[in-house]
């Protein structure tokens, strides 16, 4: 059996001492150490450098991340990239992904979303992403991590400063538990300093681990001027501000500078030893060997005078590019660079420089190619010039035993007027076909119970939070931590009917169903007649299709009624079809033609799936390429199509071209670009009266008061863009 997992509140120093004591430690009893990082953001450099340290302290091979939770229905394949590279590069290389639901039934939806599963627009294309990091966790996997320089972690400091309010219930059992704790809050304050250290180096390109304390006691060693921790080697050590030192440490940083090691320290020489004043920490900050340094600056200087760095990644203008992560690895006389570009907007074009001499081929792990690279070698190795696309990633080998493919290394040349050749413009009108039905939600409700209305105008949740309030139930709107475990049982059984009214300015030509979640034992009606059941399902296995036969112009009414139990969950009710939703929320005729822009306004406000766009090409030129430049849109990704053939999938800013050439016939071409939408319109949150939540969580699809607005706020979603062909020799 192998043992995984992460330990709770690892994120920020401050709840870390009060929760778990330390995090490091504990993830030496793991086969495979992980972490949960949260949301769609890379600021927890500390978070994931905890655990990638004792990874390669102990000799764990894999380390993983459970990763995208709360990132919202919406998030799109350029995040997941573009996160699962940043965990990559930093010692993370396997996700786990959060989550796979059997059921998105219920309050499910609402489960910090996404879902990665068949309920999701997108699911087909997944394993293009999955095969992208197997091959990217193969060249992390390839070889020892670079890493030379060890950071002592300061927990023992904040297990000094630490306190508890008198006024905190200790007892509680909450998600936000000692969230306004001052005491907490500083913690979080002094974690975030060395979060923001982290940051410093890697941004630097100096690899690092963490020095957990109670670890170095265990297996801190001093082997000729090297400090090893297991099967780390370290050629300099930092000692960042703290205010108390382990006794075991300062005596093992003595032998280490007796040994001719090197120490860099940060701030001020600690007063206590284990918690207590004691002038040993004093002593050996004094000593010769000993540099001192003041903030993350400070420290880069020292370094460079002290530990000359293996990697280097220049600017165009000279000085390291910050925004080029890296991971260096030996691979006996080889290495290999893992190098990601943390910039969403800007492609960076970098001369790089490794300590091997050789050839050096470059790797694009998406699409499985190598290409071997002009490069120059000098006294610090071979260096190379490449371009890294926005959010863009890149393996490189230098080859020890072949010969370097030398060249003069130049940063390439554009003229500020320099135009392209275009073959064709497309749009901004086209031909398209959805790839699913369109839909509508109800989520406005009258609800009566026992025959007396209780709710009337009122979201479903609200209606329900009402119902199960007069049957004396616990509620079940909040994705609470005592939801996930109990489910109190009470027997009572009552009446109850919800009804939905919508209005069709046009009635559809075609069948039009509604969709109900877990119908058994409910009665669907259609102005006051019964809908049958289709036997299909729609989204998700557990919402079932009933036909709507009658519609009539003007307002409709459909309902659901039957006997309310504790099991019962309701939730929006969908209509189906092939039908528009105009911006009065009425069913209408469907546009012949797309435009270029949000869909949204177009008839489709909550359609989820695939939109196809459609283009009769010119025919092209003989022995030119045909290379298709992608304008902005929004939505998961562009499936590419040629005459019925995939010809590539793009996304973000780090995929934006594709080269039609092998798909092209000599005349009579058609292009299709297929925009994956999201279960985000359709299944929310659509009544924030706020944005740029990093954490989506029930409480945003659930609103009230000042945090409410009556209309519904949408993902945009098509073609926004100019589309061209270009042609290229």
């Amino acid at each position: 059996m192998r043992t995984t997992g992460h330990v709770l509140y690892e994120n920020d120093l401050g709840y870390n001492v009060r929760v778990c004591g330390a995090a490091m430690p504990q993830y030496r009893f793991l086969h495979m150490p992980g972490v949960d990082v949260l949301g769609d953001q890379t600021r927890e450099w500390l978070t994931v450098r905890q655990c990638s340290s004792v990874a390669h302290q102990y000799g764990r091979e894999e380390t993983i991340a459970e990763v995208y939770g709360c990132t919202g229905w919406e998030f799109d394949f350029e995040g997941q990239k573009r996160l699962g590279d940043w965990l990559l590069v930093n010692g993370i290389n396997r996700r786990c992904q959060h989550m796979m639901q059997y059921s998105i039934a219920g309050c499910r939806k609402r489960d910090y979303p996404p879902v990665f599963n068949y309920q999701n627009s997108w699911w087909e294309y997944d394993g293009l992403m999955e095969d992208y990091f197997a091959r990217m966790a193969a060249c992390a996997a390839t070889g020892e991590a670079a890493r030379d320089l060890l950071v002592i972690h300061p927990i023992s400091s904040l297990w000094c400063t630490t306190g508890s309010h008198p006024d905190e219930d200790l007892g509680r059992v909450e998600m936000n538990m000692g969230w306004t704790d001052a005491h907490i809050v500083a913690g979080n304050i002094e974690g975030d300093k060395c979060n923001r250290l982290a940051e410093a180096l890697l941004r630097a390109h100096r690899d690092f681990d963490f020095g957990d304390e109670t670890i170095l006691a265990e297996r801190g060693a001093v082997d000729g001027n090297l400090l090893t921790v297991g099967e780390g080697r370290y050629r300099a050590v930092v000692v960042p501000e703290v205010c108390s030192l382990f006794a075991s440490t300062v005596e093992l940083l003595n032998r280490y500078l007796d040994a001719g090691g090197k120490v860099i320290w940060l701030g001020d020489a600690p007063e206590l030893v284990e918690g207590a004043p004691d002038g040993r920490c004093k002593a050996l900050y004094s000593r010769d060997g000993v540099r001192h340094a003041e903030g993350e600056s400070g420290l880069l200087h020292a370094l460079n005078h002290l530990l000359p760095n293996e990697v280097h990644i220049e600017r165009r203008t000279g000085g390291e590019d910050d925004q080029i992560l890296t991971m260096l690895r030996r691979c006996g006389e080889d290495c290999l660079l893992i190098a990601v570009n943390s910039d969403k907007t800007n492609r960076r074009e970098v001369r790089i420089t490794l300590p091997v001499w050789g050839r050096v081929v470059a790797y694009d792990a998406w699409t499985d190619e190598k290409r071997v690279l002009p490069c120059c070698t000098d006294a610090r190795g071979t260096a190379f010039i490449d371009a890294l696309e926005p959010a863009g990633s890149r393996v490189y080998f230098v080859e020890h035993d072949q010969a370097p493919h030398s060249d003069e290394l130049r940063f390439s040349y554009e003229h500020p007027h320099r135009t392209e050749r275009v073959f064709a413009a497309l749009g901004p009108v086209a031909e398209f076909e959805r790839t699913a039905p369109n839909a509508l939600p109800l989520d406005i409700c009258r609800c009566t119970l026992n025959g007396e209305l209780i709710a009337d105008g009122m979201e479903v949740w609200q209606a329900q939070r009402i119902l199960r309030d007069r049957l004396g139930m616990r509620q079940i709107y909040a994705n609470g931590i005592p939801q996930r475990y109990t489910w109190e049982q009470n027997d009572t059984a009552a009446p109850f009917e919800m009804c939905f009214d919508f209005e069709v300015a046009d009635v559809p030509q075609g069948r039009v169903q509604l969709a109900v979640e877990k119908s058994a034992g409910l009665r669907v009606q259609l102005n006051g007649s019964d809908c049958a059941p289709t036997g299909e399902w729609f989204l998700d296995r557990s919402i079932d299709c009933f036909a709507l036969e009658g519609l009539k112009p003007g307002v409709n009414t459909v309902s659901i009624s039957g006997l309310y139990t504790d099991k019962r969950e309701l939730e929006e009710v969908y209509l189906l079809g092939d039908f528009a939703v105009d911006n009065a929320r009425r069913i209408v005729r469907e546009p012949e033609r797309l435009h270029f822009g949000d869909w949204c306004f177009q008839g489709y406000p909550h359609y989820s799936g695939g939109m196809i766009y459609r283009f009769r090409l010119p025919d092209p030129p003989a022995n030119r390429r045909i290379v298709l430049k992608l304008g902005s849109y929004g939505g998961v990704l562009v499936e590419v199509r040629v005459n019925g053939a995939r010809a590539d999938v793009l996304f973000g800013a780090c995929r934006r071209e594709s080269d039609l050439t092998p798909l092209l016939r000599a005349s009579d071409n058609l292009l299709e670009l297929c925009v994956i939408g999201s279960p985000r319109n359709l299944l929310g949150p659509f009544h924030r009266a706020y944005d740029g939540c990093s954490r989506i969580s029930w409480e945003d699809f659930r609103t009230e008061g000042r945090w409410h607005c009556d209309g519904y706020t949408l993902k945009p979603y098509g073609l926004m863009g100019q589309i061209t062909l270009k042609e290229e020799d």
